[in-house]
């Protein structure tokens, strides 16, 4: 009986297909293939690919081969499909916990745990990802995802360098110069060796010392990033005789009050 959605040239393609010898031998050879398989899993009908996303949209990431072939393999009470299955979540549950702050966010690669307890993959397929990948695209794909991961740690570490770097020179001159000399040391700064420092920075130092100048010069400093740069490098001895510091306020910044 062809259901209702399915169109009726389609189903009349479709019922003649299923009688072809083609057809025929297709599912005898399907038929010995499920035979050899001795660790079923439990999405029955339902793609692996599907299965994985409802996977990720539950968990919020996209499992590992690994994790995946726990969750396929594992029936809704808690019990296993066969003994088998039951030693391969035992090895790679082992693994598993031996590397549980995994970030990589790789689904499979040639070494990952799945790898370890099943070995390497049979040419033209790769195992509990579906169809569509191949070993060698795995080992691109690896390689990338390695590649990627080691440069965004080292983007990290050289940002927590440039973070200490902006605090120890910011501490050094807020506590060795005078008002005076720390907008010249800033205004360097903007066009020199610390151009990259967070200005930002600086406001929020100023808000925790207990002097009201430096509360002052913070306005001022960060007031002077509008200033082009190669203007005040060219005119500095001309800032130096224009900014005063009296009563803890900067004055006489651009003709006026600074603060």
């Amino acid at each position: 009986i062809r259901p209702e959605k399915v169109p009726e040239y389609q189903w009349g393609q479709f019922a003649h297909m299923r009688f072809t010898e083609n057809w025929k031998k297709m599912q005898e050879r399907n038929t010995e293939n499920q035979k050899k398989h001795t660790m079923p899993h439990v999405c029955g009908r339902k793609r692996i690919s599907r299965r994985r996303n409802e996977i990720k949209i539950k968990t919020g990431k996209t499992p590992r081969r690994a994790e995946f072939f726990i969750e396929i393999r594992t029936k809704p009470n808690g019990s296993f499909v066969c003994e088998e299955a039951k030693e391969r979540v035992e090895a790679l549950t082992t693994l598993l916990n031996q590397n549980p702050h995994n970030t990589n966010n790789v689904t499979a690669s040639l070494d990952d745990e799945y790898a370890q307890v099943f070995g390497p993959e049979s040419p033209g397929r790769v195992r509990c990802v579906g169809r569509g990948p191949t070993p060698s695209k795995l080992v691109c794909r690896s390689t990338a995802n390695r590649q990627d991961v080691e440069n965004s740690e080292m983007v990290v570490e050289l940002n927590t360098q440039v973070s200490e770097l902006s605090d120890s020179f910011i501490q050094q001159i807020i506590g060795t110069s005078t008002g005076e000399q720390v907008i010249i040391s800033f205004i360097k700064a903007e066009s020199g060796e610390f151009s990259r420092i967070e200005w930002r920075r600086f406001e929020e130092f100023s808000e925790v010392t207990e002097e009201s100048e430096f509360q002052n010069l913070a306005l001022v400093v960060m007031d002077m990033k509008m200033v082009d740069t190669k203007v005040v490098a060219r005119d500095e001895e001309m800032v130096v005789d224009t900014v005063e510091v009296e009563d803890g306020r900067v004055r006489g910044y651009g003709g006026g009050d600074g603060g």
